[in-house]
């Protein structure tokens, strides 16, 4: 479970970090429905794909192909000379502990979380 939590927040961290987040607000949008009702932050985010009593769970995945281009050295020109296809799969998974309908603490997991941490502003 601990692997699983460090696992989480540093998949968290990169996605972040990638975007060039200060660490101010990678911290904040960790922690963005901590404390907020349940139904907030589904109003903000969308319904859970599974809930009970201690936790709501939303769940993402999606894959699309692209279009790689092969390319040659033809006389000193770049030409392509045909594609490939690429299959990339995204996904994500939020696992939010609920106590008396309030979130205490989230976790998320997946390489396309941004659909379930919204800017700050629009947080609920």
């Amino acid at each position: 479970m601990k692997i699983s939590i460090a696992v989480a927040g540093l998949t968290v961290a990169l996605f972040l970090a990638g975007c060039g987040v200060p660490a101010e607000e990678m911290e904040a949008r960790k922690a963005q429905f901590v404390g907020k009702p349940l139904s907030d932050v589904s109003a903000a985010i969308g319904r859970p794909s599974a809930q009970d009593r201690k936790q709501a769970i939303w769940t993402y995945k999606n894959s699309y192909v692209t279009r790689i281009p092969i390319q040659s050295l033809r006389n000193g020109t770049w030409v392509t000379i045909g594609y490939r296809n690429q299959t990339n799969t995204v996904s994500c998974t939020l696992t939010a502990q609920v106590s008396q309908g309030v979130v205490v603490s989230t976790q998320y997991e997946g390489n396309s979380c941004a659909r379930f941490a919204p800017p700050l502003s629009d947080a609920a």
